[in-house]
């Protein structure tokens, strides 16, 4: 599926697109929502959930890389780092 298609669809049809195809990749806070994200293959969806139901309050779709960047703090590279300075 594309994401012009997937744009087509309603609530519903997007929410079991994701649960059934997507991968989880992250969660993150906004706006009074828990906002998590999936990769659909060529695309990315959020599926933003109210805090105070935890009702779908909206999915937002998009393939460009630069609306990732609010999941750029959530990346812990601790590890990694820890791991180099091993090697060193």
């Amino acid at each position: 599926m594309n994401l012009a298609d997937f744009k087509q669809k309603n609530l519903q049809q997007k929410t079991n697109l994701i649960w059934g195809q997507g991968d989880f990749l992250a969660i993150r806070y906004s706006h009074n929502c828990n906002v998590c994200l999936y990769s659909m293959g060529k695309f990315y969806a959020e599926i933003w959930y109210r805090l105070a139901d935890n009702e779908i309050h909206a999915i937002k779709s998009f393939s460009c890389c630069s609306h990732l960047d609010s999941y750029l703090a959530l990346i812990d590279l601790s590890e990694i780092n820890q791991q180099n300075n091993l090697l060193l």
